[in-house]
């Protein structure tokens, strides 16, 4: 009880505008996996995709949204800053939203759709890619220097934000889709990717709500992206260069790049590098992870979706990710990690060793239950 005492009196320290950004998040996720829940069955029904056609357009346009935060952080770093990038490229992404809207609508011609379609999916994939690197970032801004652990405990919230939104979405939009009728159609697909379209314009005025709350830093002009890797591709040059003079003698490879390079962003690089032998299994989660908008939909087209009096569509397969994340975070928050800190000491970089465990064991699992499914389908 104490605990989840202080942990309400942690959040009353919170910088209002953090509070602003929360309902942002919320709304931007819920636009985008809203518009995902549908989309391989949307262009199966309404294109006439084949199921491993809607499955590689499904995955380029992810790759894309993936891709893009890249270029948002480098015209938010180095020219407009993040509270600029933010706002502007919300907009672009509710026309991304209004253009996908408009090309569901079965009685337009089908090249005319093909267009608004196609069009709207590549602004939506960079309009997320622009936003992503920004939003979280500039939400850490908010707090002061002596606020760092309202910080971190702040995205412990924004993580909940992000699922709230994707749960409310992936229950929702396939609902719309297949129980509601318009346009003549057996779906409802212009409906289903408006309401993320309405939720996206939702965000943007709630970010535009916080307005005079804001702490607005200007373009740092540099991205510490490209600084990275070029002072790791300029030590590894010096590396060898010194292995050819027979002068190998530096503790670690990367003091290299001294003096080039300043002692801050030397240690920084460190730390990454000995993380990425973590990060470098993540890229094989996130391909099995992100088969649920494709292959689990396409899987859940040929099951009983029918759980006691509830009807489960297949688009509806990925709520229960969201719906225990949302269970298990204040639950870890207010509980869980203020008794383990009595024992440890709780790190981000132990909670994603322990995450990753997890997450093999539940891939192992889900595994081992395909291999009947795929004996009685054949």
């Amino acid at each position: 009880m104490a605990e989840g005492k202080g942990l309400v009196q942690s959040v009353r320290t919170y910088p209002p505008a953090v509070f602003f950004m929360l309902g942002n998040e919320f709304c931007e996720r819920f636009s985008f996996y809203g518009m995902r829940a549908v989309l391989t069955l949307y262009l199966i029904t309404e294109h006439r995709f084949q199921e491993s056609q809607a499955s590689l357009f499904y995955h380029a346009f992810v790759s894309l949204a993936f891709a893009s935060p890249l270029i948002g952080s480098v015209v938010a770093d180095n020219y407009f800053g993040r509270f600029r990038v933010i706002l502007w490229v919300s907009l672009v992404y509710v026309m991304g939203h209004v253009l996908l809207s408009i090309g569901a609508i079965p009685q337009l011609d089908h090249t005319l759709r093909s267009v608004l379609d196609f069009s709207g999916l590549i602004v939506i994939a960079l309009a997320t890619g622009g936003i992503k690197p920004c939003v979280s970032a500039f939400a850490a801004d908010q707090f002061g220097d002596h606020q760092a652990e309202q910080r971190t405990q702040f995205f412990s919230f924004f993580y909940f934000a992000i699922n709230a939104g994707s749960l409310v979405a992936i229950v929702l939009t396939p609902m719309l889709r297949g129980r509601v009728k318009c346009f003549g159609s057996e779906y409802c697909f212009p409906l289903a990717f408006g309401v993320p379209g309405v939720l996206m314009l939702i965000a943007f005025l709630l970010f535009v709500a916080g307005y005079k709350y804001y702490k607005i830093s200007p373009a740092a002009k540099g991205n510490v992206v490209f600084s990275v890797i070029s002072c790791i591709c300029y030590a590894a040059k010096q590396k060898v260069c010194a292995a050819c003079r027979g002068h190998d003698k530096v503790e670690h490879w990367l003091d290299y790049a001294a003096p080039k390079y300043n002692s801050q962003l030397l240690a920084g690089v460190k730390s990454l590098v000995a993380i990425l032998v973590l990060f470098g299994p993540l890229i094989f989660f996130w391909a099995l992870f992100d088969q649920q908008g494709s292959t689990w939909v396409l899987q859940a087209r040929r099951m009983d979706g029918r759980v006691g009096p509830f009807t489960i569509l297949p688009d509806q397969m990925n709520t229960f990710n969201p719906l225990i994340i949302l269970i298990t975070v204040p639950i870890f928050e207010a509980f869980v990690y203020p008794a383990a800190r009595k024992v440890c000491n709780v790190t981000p970089l132990r909670k994603m060793a322990a995450g990753g465990v997890l997450a093999a064991v539940a891939f192992i699992m889900a595994a081992l239950l395909q291999v009947p499914l795929l004996f009685s389908v054949h």
